[in-house]
């Protein structure tokens, strides 16, 4: 005599059932598989978190088959941009700024996160210095502008605050030719 319909199966009445089919090692490999699993997850969910849109919302994750025969999260990357995205120099800051919040975001940074880290510090650098050269170029091309002026109307240019240092000069006017 039949009753109705029987309800389906559960994915955790199932993984329950598979459980209770294990030997003890089988199942102390499957509660670390699920742990590792967790943290995997947690560790490339913080990276996306405190990256402020710098890193890529897909996460690849490399999974191993657990004696459940379920797949499980054993490693990931979080994609970040190669660089050269940004349009400006400052906006390439905020890049890598952001890049090393996501670095160093999860609980306990991998290698790889403390080399992203690095890198980021290594690109902010690189990349302030530049700032610093653009700038001090403008300034001297104002003074070469201000004395060009000066000499064309027949006075004198006012004296320059600090003497440029002789290997600034050279660059200043190549880049006016």
């Amino acid at each position: 005599m039949l009753l109705g319909p029987i309800p389906p199966i559960t994915p955790l009445q199932r993984l329950q059932g598979n459980q209770n089919d294990l030997d003890p090692a089988q199942f102390t490999r499957l509660r670390r598989l699920q742990a590792r699993d967790q943290r995997v997850r947690a560790h490339e969910q913080a990276h996306n978190l405190a990256g402020g849109g710098q890193v890529a919302p897909a996460v690849r994750y490399h999974y191993q088959t657990g004696p459940d025969g379920r797949r499980y999260a054993v490693g990931g990357q979080a994609h970040t941009p190669a660089g050269g995205g940004s349009s400006t120099a400052e906006q390439a800051l905020d890049q890598s700024a952001s890049l090393r919040r996501a670095a160093v975001a999860p609980t306990r940074p991998s290698y790889q996160d403390r080399i992203t880290l690095n890198t980021a510090f290594v690109q902010e650098e690189r990349l302030r210095n530049q700032m610093k050269q653009a700038e001090e170029i403008q300034q001297l091309q104002q003074k070469v502008h201000q004395a060009q002026q000066a000499a064309d109307s027949g006075t004198t240019a006012p004296a320059p605050s600090a003497a440029p240092s002789s290997a600034a000069v050279p660059a200043v006017i190549s880049l006016m030719v």
